[in-house]
């Protein structure tokens, strides 16, 4: 950690930073030095850039060629100003003159900005930008995240902020780097950051479909012991794999995420979890040995473009992921209505027994005997249909509410044979009577 370092050593000693700015340690080698021949090739990309950058009105026409270019990799020296153009952040800065600087100037919510300076200190602490106050990186750091939790008060801000800004400062302005932010957020990543992460939830729902049709022998695993994507992929997502990845792959991701957007995430999620999966005997794997494997990448998964060259190996096409993102929708919003209805008859079934309770017409006998008879004529009553303590997460788009799972884990409040519910069928339109199980 740079603690362990004197500051004034980091200050004039550059050579114990790798060419990425990260603190070089024993266990943190961010690639291999560049021979002649890469350099060759690094000289001949950053001159094709350069004048695609310049001319980007036309160059902007020809769509599939630069998303080759930046499935190859953007040269280090134009990543920043690429980022900006591929994010289309740079038409944003051009509309709002002077808008950053008014909103780093207001005061701000003290709510966030309390929030915002722990973090500022524990994101890349081990980057030359970052590993000091004696530079201005966390200054910059908290003064984007400030602006955009006053720009988006809606969002506000998510910890998950803090290093998709540090990556963005790694390589541009501060002003730069909040406008790519708001863009990212806006296009690629919408509804991850509010508090309910609705677009996160949706995503999940569309990586488990992906997996389902692309990897349909780890899927078999995964569902039987029960491993939700959101259990090992969130961080990856999230922070758009900057925290679980070598630097190098990072920012090859990130290259191709600016254009393509959250395919890039699927895809790389996709070669992950089959490489972590098949690095292991699963044969008789229980829900811990499937979660550690998927937590532990296998060495070659990490050694040169392994991951972003097998990733180009699943086509997930425009249109495929908008039909996934219509039957997203559709799912997620019929779990959040069966939660909220399951919700709402605990809270009726408690105002119930309150009621009985309190009761003063009655003795205590007479109480408990009041209490029997309404939970034994519940239990008692015809077409009572059971939903299993499984998990909801097993809903499809074809399912109704009662042919759906409700999760124990989610409403661990909800005893056996708590009650029952009339619900009317999302695809059939009939009425069904369901008991609320363990």
């Amino acid at each position: 950690m740079c603690a362990d370092i004197s500051e004034d050593l980091i200050h004039y000693d550059v050579s114990l930073f790798d060419k990425y700015g990260f603190l070089l340690s024993k266990s943190n080698a961010n690639g291999t030095p560049f021979t002649s021949e890469d350099m060759k090739l690094i000289r001949r990309r950053e001159c094709k850039w350069n004048k695609m950058l310049m001319n980007w009105k036309s160059a902007n026409k020809r769509m599939r060629k630069i998303i080759i270019r930046c499935r190859k990799g953007i040269p280090q020296t134009l990543r920043g100003k690429a980022w900006l153009y591929l994010s289309c952040a740079n038409v944003t800065l051009e509309n709002n003159p002077g808008r950053y600087s008014e909103l780093v100037s207001q005061p701000g919510d003290r709510r966030w900005l309390d929030l915002i300076e722990k973090d500022v200190s524990r994101s890349f602490p081990t980057h030359e930008l970052f590993c000091s106050d004696r530079y201005n990186g966390r200054k910059m750091l908290f003064n984007v995240l400030k602006a955009y939790s006053i720009y988006n008060p809606t969002i506000g801000y998510c910890q998950s902020l803090a290093p998709i800004t540090s990556v963005l400062l790694m390589h541009m302005t501060e002003e730069m780097g909040f406008w790519v932010l708001v863009k990212i957020c806006e296009r690629h990543m919408p509804f991850y950051h509010c508090d309910d992460m609705v677009g996160l939830h949706k995503d999940f729902i569309i990586l488990e479909e992906l997996i389902k049709s692309n990897l349909p022998k780890y899927y078999r695993i995964l569902a039987v012991n029960n491993v939700d994507p959101a259990f090992y992929c969130t961080e990856w997502f999230m922070c758009v794999f900057s925290r679980s990845l070598p630097w190098e792959i990072v920012l090859r991701i990130w290259d191709m995420f600016m254009i393509e957007g959250r395919r890039v995430l699927f895809r790389v999620a996709l070669v992950l979890i089959r490489s972590c999966l098949s690095a292991v005997d699963l044969s008789d794997a229980d829900p811990s040995t499937v979660m550690m494997s998927l937590k532990t990448l296998p060495d070659f998964v990490l050694e040169g473009d392994y991951i972003i060259r097998d990733s180009l190996n699943y086509k997930i096409g425009y249109l495929q992921l908008r039909t996934l993102n219509q039957r997203a929708d559709r799912i997620h919003r019929r779990k959040v209505e069966l939660k909220q209805t399951i919700l709402d008859v605990n809270r009726k079934k408690r105002e119930t027994m309150i009621e009985c309770e309190s009761s003063s017409t009655y003795s205590g006998n007479q109480n408990n005997h009041r209490n029997s008879v309404l939970t034994q004529s519940l239990l008692n009553m015809d077409d009572l249909v059971d939903i299993d303590a499984d998990s909801i997460s097993s809903m499809d788009e074809s399912s109704s509410f009662c042919d759906c799972t409700l999760s124990h884990h989610d409403y661990p409040s909800i005893p056996r044979k708590s009650g029952t519910l009339e619900i009317t069928s999302a695809t059939t339109g009939t009425r069904r009577l369901v008991a609320v199980a363990d």
